[in-house]
């Protein structure tokens, strides 16, 4: 029994430890998303064609620059290179103090999506990315 409790104290220790509070986040909403109006309830996943898209970026580390670059690629089998197509992509200025980024875009055809957001120090790989639909109206 002994060895059971110490085992499960070991695994326990490990799992804690290992968590890494300080990653990135990224939420989707069809409503305003700001640091202090955020619950996981107004977070969605899947959006009507023409709907603002509004989005809110949690980056915990301190910035390296004041630009991000928010690109949005359109997911598809029928692409013969890769399966995607560029459907959005612009960087935008942001507050290097606030580990918060708020901004909105609208895409106009129905699809799955990909958003992605990369810091512009580091344009080879995405910070974050954040996979979503838009359905036909």
């Amino acid at each position: 029994m002994k060895k059971f409790i110490i085992f499960l104290f070991l695994i326990s220790s490990f799992l804690l430890v290992s968590c890494d509070k300080e990653k990135p986040a990224l939420f989707l909403s069809s409503e305003k998303l700001t640091q202090n109006n955020f619950s996981l309830d107004k977070t969605a996943k899947s959006f009507n064609v023409g709907q603002k898209i509004w989005f809110l970026f949690y980056y915990p580390k301190e910035y390296q620059t004041n630009i991000l670059r928010v690109q949005i690629l359109k997911l598809t089998v029928l692409m013969p290179i890769d399966g995607f197509s560029m459907a959005m992509a612009r960087d935008i200025e942001i507050d290097t103090n606030n580990p918060f980024v708020t901004d909105s875009f609208v895409l106009h055809k129905d699809g799955t999506y990909l958003l992605r957001i990369f810091t512009r120090d580091q344009l080879y790989a995405p910070v974050i990315q954040q996979e979503f639909t838009i359905n036909p109206k």
